[in-house]
């Protein structure tokens, strides 16, 4: 059964911390929806929010001009804010790794490491062009890549200590990523044509690559394999060991994060200025 909730203009990202499901918005102002979509609090942040990070306790939201609020998801409190050394900010994404959070910095090609618990903030060495996307899994970092360059690289593998290890570039420009354990699932664009691709976590080899409309958002759920299908407005349930398709979800106009928790999938339209709740189910056994 689905639901529709309206959300306004600009809305940014979505993640659920504490039982409440969170929406971030340019302005800078943070909304926290309960699991029936009604309104449970407002946060007031810094202006440009791009991105948010959780732990399921803490909200971190990365902010275009270089700023990182740490949000407490039980009370709605900003408890500590730090800023990105950079003279061209353009923060893109923002992760939490277990350990640290790590922000990508577009415009400057860098990635940066905080420890949340001291606030120190470390640089890391440049890895390519246009890092977006950060995410982890049991071999180190992944950082997605969108240079407008071609045959440029679309993804770096870095250790769990944020250096450089790998990295590779493909045909076509990158637009969603998703990890698992053993592997990781890429999203790319060619002309009006998309991909889906799997890959080997631990040699960066292609497994699979299945067709797709352009996607804006990747997730691996319980359930499977989510794809935010930006340009047919659904969201698609793929096998992630096959990319065979399972099902396919209407959503709001643009479709471009996910979120999910307890069998619930949370879909962010931006340009339908929406929330779709959709009850996809847990997997069986």
């Amino acid at each position: 059964m689905a639901m529709d909730i309206p959300v306004g203009p600009d809305s940014q990202d979505i993640a659920l911390a504490n039982g409440f499901l969170w929406i971030a918005f340019a302005d800078g102002h943070i909304e926290a929806l309960t699991q029936e979509g009604q309104p449970a609090a407002v946060v007031r942040t810094d202006l440009g929010t791009v991105a948010l990070a959780t732990d399921g306790r803490r909200l971190w939201a990365a902010h275009r001009n270089g700023s990182i609020s740490q949000i407490e998801a039980t009370t709605g409190a900003v408890t500590a804010r730090w800023t990105i050394p950079c003279s061209r900010c353009l923060l893109r994404g923002i992760h939490w790794d277990g350990a640290a959070l790590f922000v990508s910095n577009f415009g400057e090609n860098a990635l940066a490491r905080i420890d949340v618990e001291t606030g120190a903030i470390t640089t890391l060495p440049p890895v390519a062009e246009g890092p977006t996307a950060i995410l982890s899994d049991p071999y180190g970092l992944l950082v997605l890549h969108q240079s407008l360059q071609e045959n440029s690289v679309v993804l770096t593998r870095l250790d769990h200590a944020g250096q450089p290890v790998n990295s590779f570039s493909a045909a076509g420009f990158p637009t969603a990523i998703a990890s698992g354990d053993d592997a990781f699932w890429l999203a790319l664009r060619d002309a009006d044509r998309g991909f889906i691709s799997r890959y080997d976590a631990a040699t960066l080899a292609e497994v699979w690559r299945v067709e797709a409309a352009p996607v804006g958002a990747l997730l691996l759920a319980p359930p499977g394999l989510f794809s935010a299908e930006s340009a047919d407005a659904t969201v698609t349930l793929r096998d992630p060991e096959s990319g065979e398709v399972l099902a396919v979800y209407p959503t709001g106009d643009l479709p471009q994060a996910l979120a999910y928790e307890n069998g619930l999938l949370w879909v962010l339209n931006r340009r339908g200025e929406s929330l779709t709740r959709l009850w996809v189910g847990r997997p069986s056994g």
